[in-house]
């Protein structure tokens, strides 16, 4: 018989293959397509191909849950780097990333009763590994590789640990975090809090990041927040922690463009809503917790879009893009979420 883990362990576990899969995923981004001269087609394709389909195998692995497919997912990574065609290396990328994510998402949220620490944990464990990857292309091209590869290894030890474990069999049950509307409605609502809070991660002013440390210290108030803000929905409920950390971060966000402190403040509260959208759609779909995942990484990629078409042209388009965006997230918030605590936070 599998033996249970319990939803922390998890949470860590898969926290460090998510972190490794990132640094291997952007280790190739940036020493085999960055220099390019369409570098921002291949940052599209790479958004669209990995955020895009993880629906897809999370309607696979909703109606198999016992399907192991992150060990598989970190070897279509490792093969990407043996091709040397950078598109069908780009597919075998993301399709390893596609996998990757939703089996740390299925690990983390089944079993753990409508806790969103996990989960919270798992998906914070992403922004060590996209700082990683990058530096690690900029500062140690040759030795980089070794590297990368090294953290893939052990992202598979670990992957072959898990797959002995139950955890991702378990049901999806104990999420009560959804206003009482239809499950169309809060599922609608949902996405648009993801897909607006992508875009004003975006635009958030931050004309003091100009060096490597700064960049560093940026992404890692990114991950601790996303960690920080299941915990702590799980400790006060989802609705009040998404509600307050968002209009906290406000104050912080807008005076923070040349002051880093204020500004790496304001990111960290604004970080922390990424769990609370994910567990509110599981509250209404409890039976597809891996198409619930694959729902708030399309909201990602559709948040992500305007970047890619439309610079911001000054300050004040990015405050008010800060401003009405993050109310509307707010609002999306107030109607679809509520404030029951999870068993653990009560």
């Amino acid at each position: 018989m599998r033996k249970r883990i319990s939803p922390d362990l998890a949470g860590v576990l898969f926290a460090f293959i998510h972190l490794s899969m990132e640094i291997a995923c952007y280790y190739w981004l940036f020493t085999r397509v960055r220099d390019s001269g369409n570098w921002w087609l291949w940052a599209v394709s790479y958004n669209a191909l990995a955020f895009l389909p993880q629906a897809l195998w999370g309607a696979v692995t909703d109606d198999r849950p016992e399907l192991d497919i992150c060990t598989p997912g970190l070897a279509l990574v490792g093969i990407a780097y043996a091709l040397p065609w950078n598109l069908p290396a780009l597919l075998f990328l993301t399709c390893g990333n596609c996998m990757v994510h939703v089996a740390g998402a299925q690990n983390t949220v089944r079993g753990a009763d409508g806790r969103m620490g996990p989960s919270g944990v798992f998906v914070g464990g992403g922004s060590f590994g996209v700082i990683a990857g990058q530096l690690l292309a900029r500062f140690l091209p040759g030795r980089g590789l070794w590297l990368s590869m090294g953290f893939l290894l052990c992202a598979a030890l670990l992957s072959l640990y898990v797959r002995g474990t139950a955890n991702r069999t378990l049901p999806a049950s104990g999420y009560r975090h959804a206003a009482a509307l239809g499950a169309a409605s809060v599922g609608l609502l949902a996405f648009a809090t993801v897909a607006a809070r992508s875009y004003v991660g975006y635009a958030i002013p931050t004309e003091w990041n100009t060096t490597v440390r700064q960049s560093v210290l940026l992404f890692v108030c990114m991950g601790l927040g996303k960690a920080a803000g299941g915990y702590a929905a799980d400790r006060f409920g989802a609705r009040r922690t998404a509600v307050w950390s968002l209009l906290a971060s406000l104050p912080f966000l807008l005076a923070g463009n040349d002051r880093m402190g204020l500004s790496l403040a304001g990111i960290t509260l604004f970080s922390m809503t990424m769990s609370v959208s994910l567990g509110i759609l599981l509250s209404v779909f409890p039976e597809s917790p891996g198409v619930s995942f694959g729902i708030t990484t399309a909201g990602l990629f559709l948040g992500s879009l305007p970047i890619f078409f439309w610079a911001i042209p000054d300050m004040k388009a990015h405050v008010l893009i800060v401003l009405i965006l993050t109310a509307v997230t707010v609002g999306c918030f107030l109607l679809c979420g509520r404030n029951a605590a999870s068993k653990k936070g009560e």
